[in-house]
Parts: C-alpha cells; sequence; structure tokens
C-alpha cells in the first residue's frame, strides 16, 4: 500500500492517502481517522460512513 503524505504551505502535515494494490485510496486526516474513500473503478468518491459525496476523486475536499 502506498502512503502519500498531504501537507500545507507551513509544511504541516494535514492527512494522508493511501492508495491499495487495484488503486483504490483512502483519506485519513493528521491523527490516521479515516475520511472517505475513492474507487477508480466506479468513479465515485465516498465518505467515512459510505455516503457518495460526489463523481471523480474528491477526497482532498474531505479534510
Amino acid at each position: 500500500m502506498a502512503q502519500q503524505t498531504l501537507k500545507d504551505r507551513n509544511n504541516n502535515t494535514i492527512g494522508y492517502i493511501l492508495t491499495d494494490s487495484k488503486g483504490r485510496q483512502t483519506i485519513k486526516d493528521k491523527n490516521m481517522v479515516v475520511k472517505g474513500y475513492y474507487d477508480p473503478e466506479t468513479n465515485v468518491t465516498k465518505d467515512k460512513n459510505l455516503r457518495t459525496v460526489g463523481r471523480g476523486n474528491l477526497l482532498a475536499t474531505l479534510l
């Protein structure tokens, strides 16, 4: 599983995006609390409760 660190303009960590082997992504805040998911097969972003947020990769909007 690949992990990408998200930082603000002051270089403070604000979250992480983890990508599994099938390309599915999970976004977590700086405390590693899950905020949402993106599935490239369906092109849908869902929040932590699996409610659809929208089409496309909208993970950054969940932080």
